[in-house]
């Protein structure tokens, strides 16, 4: 064997579309494969045989379409002297962007191709039996060379050129553009990411405008709400913000307020327990004993002890056209306890909602009722 040469491969490949491949194993590129995809590797070139233009990636034309062809790959320490045996023989740079590269065989693995280091090489490749129109068996047999050696960084060009077919491939290389430079795919990946974080950001502020009823707020108290702020505003958006921009005391009495009316279109607001804990919340005194926990209230409104009280919960599988109700009482309950929510706003914004809903057919009434009771702006008609 010829002192420093190695042979990497010797044997038949497939090819398919006129071409086959060799490229790192890890992305193709520093930019990624992706954004390589579909640009013609020998655009800008002299030479149309042995595509170089696309960093990390050599992509090679052959003569058959679809089949096997003999490929040889070979390495050599220094420049081998030209064979003029081969009819078509082009040279390239090639710099591979990652240890070892591979061989890309169309719809097979890829073969690798040991004992290439990250350096600059020169490509020479040759062929044989290159004017093959009809996928049939060329005379002599098309067969192809591939030399790799180090050296420093050059044009491509064309060594010998005999065949109308390797002289249609290069007038097509020369016509292409090249590829986009690596400035060039740096700045439209930018662009695309630019684009996608914008494109996110959009959904991310119509999705939370849907989650709010039409507007998403402006303030971060009521994000941190949300699960009990968004209820009311699903019912009347303004109203949400209405109440955020009153002052706590008067949040306070909201809830108050709200608790008292649930509690009135429940029909408990006459029990002497009902009417010691709404006094007590207008007062902005301490919650009776019979009040200080909902299984207290719901205990007392049951008349039996909070140890008889049982929780059950029920599944519904597929569909239903309605939920569940909650029985009045229960929602008067609620507004009692949760009047008291440490946050004044919450509880004004949970009880109002409360207070709308604890009767079908009824939200429209308890939100005049409760705009005129405050003075609040009334809503513009729709």
């Amino acid at each position: 064997m010829e002192q420093g040469l190695q042979t990497l491969f010797d044997d038949d490949i497939a090819v398919a579309y006129h071409s086959f491949g060799i490229a790192a194993d890890a992305d193709d590129s520093d930019e990624g494969s992706e954004d390589l995809a579909g640009l013609p590797g020998y655009g800008g070139q002299v030479n149309g045989l042995c595509g170089a233009a696309i960093p990390g990636v050599l992509q090679f034309i052959t003569g058959l379409h679809t089949g096997d062809v003999r490929v040889r790959i070979e390495l050599h320490d220094t420049e081998p002297a030209i064979d003029l045996n081969w009819p078509e023989i082009v040279e390239a740079s090639f710099s591979p962007s990652a240890p070892g590269i591979f061989i890309d065989v169309w719809g097979d693995a890829s073969i690798p191709l040991p004992n290439i280091e990250v350096r600059d090489y020169r490509v020479r490749f040759a062929a044989i039996g290159f004017d093959n129109d009809d996928n049939e068996v060329t005379d002599p047999p098309e067969r192809y060379l591939i030399h790799l050696w180090p050296a420093p960084r050059a044009p491509d060009r064309i060594v010998r050129q005999t065949s109308r077919r390797a002289a249609y491939w290069h007038q097509v290389a020369q016509r292409t553009p090249a590829p986009p430079s690596a400035e060039e795919r740096a700045a439209v990946r930018a662009e695309k990411e630019r684009r996608r974080r914008q494109e996110a950001e959009r959904f991310r502020r119509e999705d939370e405008a849907r989650y709010w009823g039409g507007r998403a707020p402006d303030s971060d108290r009521l994000r941190e709400i949300a699960p009990r702020a968004v209820g009311l505003a699903r019912i009347d958006r303004n109203l949400v913000d209405e109440i955020a921009a009153v002052e706590p005391q008067e949040q306070r009495a909201m809830a108050a307020w709200a608790a008292r009316e649930t509690c009135r279109r429940a029909g408990l607001a006459d029990e002497d327990w009902v009417v010691q804990a709404l006094e007590a919340l207008d007062l902005g005194d301490p919650a009776p004993a019979c009040v200080a926990t909902f299984d207290d209230a719901f205990a007392r409104w049951q008349k039996i002890s909070t140890e008889q009280i049982t929780h059950s919960a029920t599944v519904t599988l597929g569909n239903r056209a309605e939920k569940p109700r909650i029985a009045p009482e229960v929602s008067a309950i609620h507004a009692i306890i949760f009047a008291r929510e440490t946050n004044p706003l919450e509880a004004a914004l949970d009880t109002v909602r409360t207070a709308a809903e604890v009767i079908p057919g009824e939200r429209a009434t308890v939100i005049a009722a409760f705009r005129a009771r405050f003075e609040l702006p009334r809503p513009a008609p729709e």
